[in-house]
């Protein structure tokens, strides 16, 4: 192939620039020496940029390129070697910043004369990136655990010279658990700090899947958070997530790539530089890719991995040694957070959650296992708050028992404890083991209930009346599917209203057969069907369905035998035309539309043109609402309870009416009371007074560290206000306001013997420690 003339050569330059002739060249065979500049500038004053040199088009095993300035000052030689794709490489560190145009000469076997080339390079941006370390705290506490005492002196050591932090997210964050998991979902961070020395810092590592939570905000700002640091995601950024009260947290969207572990830290050398440059290669910069005195750019590596943490830091260190640019700070959050607003593309966005996609059907292991731990939760949830009361009562005994044992009545009978918000009437199984109607338990207190009379409370078989599968109440008129044994109708007899859709009812299992069904009653308070369904797994499903005379409800436990390897799916089916969907999430609410999956925790409700449905589920914690308004609940084996009421549209509502219905499913704790007991106690009341609507007690127990009692507190209306909580049965001296994780915050907006005033964000949670906590009551 000829090669160009003198006029040709200077033809394309003048037109198109040394880039475009270099393309050009490497068409018409002519040896072409192309340079890129890098974001690595060498120590000791980060003046000299390395540059790459790409040779091509030359047949030769090697070469030798010397660069110099504009007044033809020799600048260095590298030697030219084949890099395996036809091309030969080389790389020179190059003071780039002072010199506007540099030009090489290449050297090589074959070359009747140097080839000559001019070029343009802008150096790279100057890039500091900050290490920052945050661990799960159950995997560090069991990290810790398994090393022998010396190897765990140095290993703690390690973290500490690193700056490692304990993660104040989880790494299973408790989402449908109960609302106290949720609120404290920093005390485990909290805790594994204060047992390995480290700390829990202002950031909190989690995925775009947990950042979708609506109340996540609200939780991680009371928890002392004001950072989080977005894991995998997309592109790197910065956006502001708004939290209450006008606060806001800073989300830094870190990518996948940036890991330590990713990016050869433990490894260091090629690997690392290589990983590091591809990572700030892809990250966003303000401005272009820089000019002559532009400022220092900033990237974050997270780290959540406890393995070879001293390697990974060696290899740092080495590369500081070698590299003044990009330069690695090592467990410095502060200082990212301080540079971090000047160094991305622009400024800082509101954050915008991804749509989510549908989420698979959950396993049977992940539904059994949130069922068990609701279960935990719940039961541990009334304990604690009976904790707050019981070691205040003269006497022996733990719990409610020792409540009971200490009321001097006159007729043994049961104390009935209400873990709730909000008073309640429910069917109890007494102390004798009759089921009687507790009326207005108080909220978060208790109860006494004298021993009934005659064979009261008992279920009876009911007579036969040509309906073997309906029943009928002041309330309800309900009947099962002779097929299926899902609920077919069920109406109100005042105006039978239908409920139940006529294509699916409600409760129906897919494939189930009923198998046989018996009526009882309860006289004068409820009746119900308990029937027998053939499951399609092969096992067997247990259902009993309650209306009751007075309770403007209808309760259905099923209990399924264990056999297949899916959960088992309960679907309802109303009569509303359902356009949305709201579910209860710890500390909020979460809303959508048909179709859409529920992640909750004890209600659901269905709105339509024709009213609306609220479902409380205690067991089962993910639903998936169809096109058609169906809801499916995916419950474990054993156990499946489901409270539904239904409205009119239309009819009044206040906010917080879902919660009180829901909650209302919390199961109520009982003890027998002997009628020998000495103290003057009275025969019900509240642990604590909380007169207001709209606002809720989520949680009371005793203080970590045993210094009083903590309450928390949760805003249900949509309201900022001040909540007063006043003394009950406990009464108390004076009131701190604390964080989350019991972290003091000063004096609340009013304190007084007895009383304190708690300022809470609309839709917020807080929390107080109440001091001196005394038995205010006694008759």
């Amino acid at each position: 192939m000829p090669h160009p003339d003198r006029r040709q050569f200077l033809s394309l330059l003048a037109s198109a620039g040394t880039a475009a002739f270099a393309r050009l060249g490497n068409a018409l065979g002519v040896v072409t020496v192309a340079a890129e500049a890098t974001p690595f500038f060498a120590q000791p004053d980060g003046q000299r940029c390395l540059v790459r040199f790409f040779v091509s088009d030359l047949d030769a095993p090697a070469g030798r390129l010397r660069a110099f300035d504009r007044a033809r000052r020799q600048l260095g030689t590298a030697g030219v070697v084949p890099l395996g794709d036809g091309r030969l490489y080389g790389e020179l560190w190059l003071p780039l910043g002072a010199l506007p145009r540099i030009r090489t000469e290449l050297e090589a076997p074959g070359l009747r004369r140097p080839v000559a080339t001019w070029h343009a390079l802008t150096p790279a941006p100057r890039w500091t990136i900050h290490w920052v370390t945050l661990l799960d705290p159950e995997n560090l506490q069991q990290h810790l655990a398994s090393l022998e005492r010396i190897p765990r002196a140095v290993e703690t050591a390690t973290l500490q010279g690193i700056g490692a932090m304990v993660n104040s997210v989880p790494a299973s964050m408790p989402t449908v658990i109960g609302d106290l998991p949720f609120l404290r979902l920093a005390e485990p961070g909290e805790r594994v700090a204060a047992l390995t020395g480290l700390t829990r810092g202002p950031a909190a590592a989690i995925t775009d899947a947990e950042l979708r939570v609506p109340s996540l905000a609200a939780v991680l700002a009371a928890s002392g958070v004001t950072t989080i640091l977005l894991k995998d995601a997309p592109a790197g950024g910065l956006h502001w997530l708004p939290g209450p009260q006008g606060s806001r947290l800073l989300v830094v969207a870190v990518p996948a790539g940036a890991a330590p572990e990713r990016l050869g830290f433990r490894e260091g050398g090629y690997r690392m530089v290589r990983s590091v440059e591809r990572l700030l290669a892809d990250l966003p910069v303000e401005g272009g890719a820089g000019s002559e005195g532009a400022p220092e750019r900033t990237a974050l590596v997270v780290g959540t991995e406890t393995e070879d943490l001293a390697r990974a830091a060696a290899g740092v260190r080495d590369w500081n040694v070698r590299f003044a640019y990009p330069r690695i700070v090592v467990g410095d959050p502060p200082a990212f957070l301080r540079a971090a607003p000047r160094s991305y593309a622009g400024g800082i966005s509101l954050w915008a959650p991804q749509s989510p996609a549908g989420r698979p059907v959950p396993s049977l292991a992940e539904t059994m296992d949130h069922a068990q731990r609701r279960a935990a939760e719940s039961s541990r949830r009334a304990d604690a708050m009976i904790a707050c009361l019981a070691p205040l009562v003269p006497g022996t005994g733990t719990g409610l028992e020792r409540v009971a044992n200490q009321l001097a009545m006159p007729v043994p009978g049961t104390l009935v404890f209400n873990p709730t918000s909000y008073a309640r009437t429910e069917l109890v199984r007494m102390a004798d083991g009759s089921e009687r109607v507790a009326t207005d338990i108080p909220p978060l207190g208790y109860a006494y209930f004298p021993r009934g009379t005659g064979d009261g409370g008992q279920w009876r078989a009911m007579a036969e009346d040509g309906f073997p599968h309906a029943i009928q109440t002041g309330q309800f008129r309900l009947a099962l599917d002779p097929d299926t044994g899902a609920i077919r109708s069920l109406a109100q007899p005042a105006d039978s209203r239908e409920w139940a859709s006529e294509s699916l009812g409600l409760n129906a299992v897919p494939g189930a057969r009923l198998e046989w069904t018996t009526r009882e009653a309860l006289p004068g308070v409820a009746a119900r069907i308990v029937a027998r369904r053939r499951a399609p797994w092969g096992g067997g499903i247990r259902t009993v369905v309650t209306v009751y005379e007075r309770l403007p409800w209808i309760d259905i436990v099923n209990h399924a035998d264990l056999g297949g390897d899916e959960p088992v799916a309960y679907r309802f089916g109303f009569e509303l035309h359902a356009a949305g969907v709201e579910w209860e999430i710890p500390a909020g609410v979460e809303r959508g539309a048909p179709p859409c999956d529920c992640a909750h925790l004890r209600w659901l409700r269905l709105t339509g043109e024709r009213g609306s449905a609220l479902l409380a589920v205690p067991q089962a914690a993910f639903g998936r609402v169809d096109h058609d308004g169906a809801l499916t609940s995916y419950g474990p084996p054993g156990e499946s309870r489901f409270r539904i009421g239904v409205s009119p549209a239309g009819a009044f509502r206040f906010r917080e009416d879902p919660w009180r219905f829901g909650w209302g499913i919390e199961p109520v704790v009982t003890a027998p009371v002997p009628g020998t007991g000495g103290a003057l106690l009275p025969t019900f009341g509240s642990l604590l007074v909380l007169d207001q609507p709209g606002v809720a007690i989520v949680g009371l127990q005793p203080a970590a560290d045993g210094d009083g009692v903590i309450a928390y507190l949760q805003e249900l209306g949509g309201l900022s206000r001040v909540a007063t909580l006043g003394a009950g049965l406990i009464g108390f001296e004076d009131a701190r306001q604390v964080d989350l994780v019991e972290r003091d915050l000063g004096p609340p907006a009013m304190v007084m013997r007895n009383g304190v005033g708690l300022m809470l964000p609309a839709h917020g949670v807080a929390a107080v420690r109440l001091l001196g906590v005394t038995l205010a009551t006694r008759a």
